[in-house]
């Protein structure tokens, strides 16, 4: 999709709404009450995901006269014109059509996956980085000898991830950075995978549990958010059944049975290898992983605390918030909400959002937001057996 195109559809003149949603350059967004080409703004439904996650996009459109052409490879840009806000960026997934307008015309059914999911589709074919480097460093030389980076911005100013410098500098404290402790060669991997390697290979466990993960994401200008907390430039959701903004049909869960109870570590030495238990006592899973860079009792300590960590008792929910306008258009999936719920037993708890589902209509709109993390999915899961 060429960006002069988008953009001369940006600036066309948009008084009657508030949204442009453009398929391969062209904005498709019906006016209100208008008939003919284009989609009606009801039928978009968005799926922004949160770290790790992949986000996704349907929508339909009107061809009465037969006069629309979809390729594979077209981009769709949802864009909130009065936020200035990118609502989704990707690429078309699948389509159908559907006989209609008295069998004159069709009715397009279309999904789109978001940008979000080019971490796993960039490959590094060899790379070798060696010891030393700065994590974040390291971050931008594999997206550097990635095949079908594209567009991506990889920029790292310094910092917290911001939309200017998406990638964190995963400061330890003064001048004190991330390193490589040993030499990374990465082999036809993905850069997700690539990522999860350098982070692996590096010192946050020489200098305290200062980051326990590498979170990696793309947002809405494409940039590749790598950070260890939320981005700087992302705010906070705050619900409450007293009001302002009351969550609908509120379920909250605990899950017990993704619990791993201890890790059996093979480390590069015998003070470096053992096991690590999350200290209840209680039955339950245990795993083993190798881990070279495991050499003395702390290593042990440390590393089998941080693979725990992940595994313990989950708590995640879901609400709904109906006919509303969001407060900011910096609240994304990965930004923390605070919930106040006398009837689940909630006081001002706060929670990572794992996904928020969004439904439009012509102004305001309808969310269904999963929080504590991301709702299950066969993605997420695949890829954690080929890692």
């Amino acid at each position: 999709m060429g960006l002069a195109a988008v953009t001369a559809a940006a600036l066309t003149d948009h008084s009657a709404r508030s949204k442009m949603l453009a398929l391969g350059g062209v904005d498709l967004v019906k006016e209100p009450g208008v008939l003919g080409l284009g989609i009606p703004i009801e039928s978009v439904e968005v799926t922004e995901a949160g770290f790790g996650g992949q986000s996704s996009i349907t929508f339909s459109i009107d061809d009465p006269r037969k006069s629309l052409d979809i390729n594979d490879g077209d981009e769709i840009r949802f864009h909130d014109l009065v936020a200035d806000a990118p609502l989704f960026f990707g690429v078309v997934q699948d389509w159908k059509e559907s006989p209609a307008f008295g069998d004159q015309g069709r009715i397009f059914s279309v999904t789109g996956v978001g940008y979000d999911a080019l971490p796993d589709w960039i490959r590094i074919q060899s790379l070798t980085i060696p010891a030393g480097t700065n994590f974040a460093d390291a971050v931008q030389a594999a997206v550097a000898a990635g095949i079908g980076v594209g567009p991506l911005r990889a920029f790292q100013a310094g910092g917290q991830s911001t939309q200017a410098s998406p990638i964190a500098d995963f400061r330890i404290a003064g001048p004190t950075y991330l390193r490589l402790l040993v030499a990374v060669t990465l082999t036809n991997v993905t850069l997700r995978q690539a990522i999860a390697q350098l982070f692996a290979a590096s010192g946050n466990v020489k200098y305290g549990d200062f980051y326990s993960a590498a979170d990696v994401t793309v947002d809405g200008y494409l940039g590749l958010r790598v950070t260890g907390a939320v981005p700087f430039d992302w705010t906070s959701l705050t619900v409450s059944d007293a009001g302002p903004i009351r969550p609908e049909s509120l379920e909250h869960r605990t899950n017990a049975g993704s619990i791993v109870r201890a890790v059996a570590i093979t480390g590069g030495a015998p003070a470096g290898t053992g096991v690590v238990n999350d200290g209840t006592g209680r039955p339950g899973r245990v795993d083993g992983i190798n881990d070279p860079l495991s050499l003395t009792a702390d290593d042990l300590a440390a590393r089998g605390a941080a693979y725990l960590l992940p595994y313990r008792i989950a708590v995640r929910g879901s609400f709904q918030l109906i006919d509303w306008t969001p407060s900011a258009s910096t609240i994304h999936a990965g930004s923390q909400v605070t919930i106040t719920s006398a009837a689940v037993g909630l006081a001002g708890s706060t929670y990572v959002i794992g996904s928020i589902t969004k439904r439009f209509h012509a102004v305001r709109q309808d969310w269904t937001v999963e929080y504590g993390g991301l709702p299950p999915s066969l993605v997420r899961s695949i890829r954690r057996l080929l890692s």
